[in-house]
């Protein structure tokens, strides 16, 4: 068990280390990494503005327009089943790869920005 946690640790640890880094030319390992830690950081964009953007319809829905909620988090889930869907059709053209995770954390992040553009489109009407 305790050869498991240091290894989390260590694997933190270097993520931390190579996040500081990730303006500068590296290996392909290094650059799969940075991909993830900038898509890690648009989906807590995305899940800021989600917030909002469903406190919105909550508000929607108190002034009697109904269903506001229930639609937004709906379109979300499928927006997620997307996402996903779309990104790991997009990285399986370099299946076996090693810049598959490049271009699937790539992808991630792209639609997850856009996403996060939309909902705050949402959130800020009338």
């Amino acid at each position: 068990m305790r050869l498991i946690l240091l290894g989390f640790y260590l694997i933190i640890t270097a993520a931390a280390a190579h996040a500081d880094n990730c303006d500068t030319t590296m290996a392909q390992q290094e650059m799969n990494l940075c991909a993830d830690l900038a898509f890690q950081a648009a989906d807590a964009e995305l899940n800021d503005a989600y917030q909002d953007a469903v406190a919105y319809a909550r508000d929607l829905d108190s002034t009697g327009a109904g269903g506001v909620e229930d639609r937004l988090r709906k379109a979300q889930r499928a927006w997620v089943a997307y996402r996903d869907a779309a990104c790991d059709a997009d990285a399986f053209l370099f299946d076996g790869g090693t810049m598959m995770p490049l271009i699937y954390s790539t992808c991630l992040s792209r639609l997850t920005e856009l996403r996060r553009a939309d909902l705050i489109s949402f959130a800020s009407q009338y």
